[in-house]
């Protein structure tokens, strides 16, 4: 089954596919590099609406997403563009993948980064559904996490949402489609 990922859903020939045990482990490692390189509020909104796509509380196979939906800042569009490809490239990076209990394949997850660099570099203004970014923050409660200075995980020094630490509840899948 997997997860699909896509620009948007106008463009929905432009798409990752990642099996459901890369997507725990992507999410997770974007989780780790994007959380320490986030300096503004957009960022740690970008990066917990990432890490909100978890299976472990969502369901697996149902966490695929648009990149249009994500709370971007239609006026800081690049800024926000920069800021994703500066966290995927950080995934690379190894950046704390000390946290973990497993070490990721470099291979398969190197190749998923890859094509998902690709999906954020073709993502345009045009391409935003703002309709679904104020649903978003509109059905987000006012005890969420992000609503309380973005709090991080001890262990894992990554944001908690309202399904608590992505590489935590990762921690239950097993290791061999990472």
């Amino acid at each position: 089954m997997g997860n699909t990922f896509w620009v948007s859903e106008r463009r929905s020939g432009e798409y990752v596919k990642m099996s459901n045990g890369l997507t725990n482990v992507f999410i997770s490692t974007f989780g780790l590099a994007a959380t320490r390189l986030a300096g503004t509020d957009g960022e740690r909104r970008i990066t917990y609406w990432v890490l909100e796509h978890d299976q472990s509380a969502r369901g697996i196979g149902t966490v695929g997403f648009t990149l249009a939906e994500a709370p971007f800042d239609p006026a800081s569009f690049d800024t926000g563009r920069e800021f994703l490809l500066r966290a995927t490239a950080a995934i690379m990076d190894r950046s704390g993948w000390e946290t973990l209990n497993y070490a990721p394949n470099v291979d398969i997850l190197g190749r998923a980064v890859e094509e998902f660099t690709g999906l954020v570099q073709r993502v345009t203004p045009m391409d935003l559904d703002t309709a679904a970014m104020r649903e978003w923050l509109a059905a987000s409660g006012p005890d969420e996490p992000q609503f309380h200075g973005f709090p991080t995980c001890p262990q894992h020094r990554v944001f908690l949402t309202d399904f608590g630490c992505h590489p935590c509840n990762d921690g239950q899948w097993s290791r061999d489609t990472s």
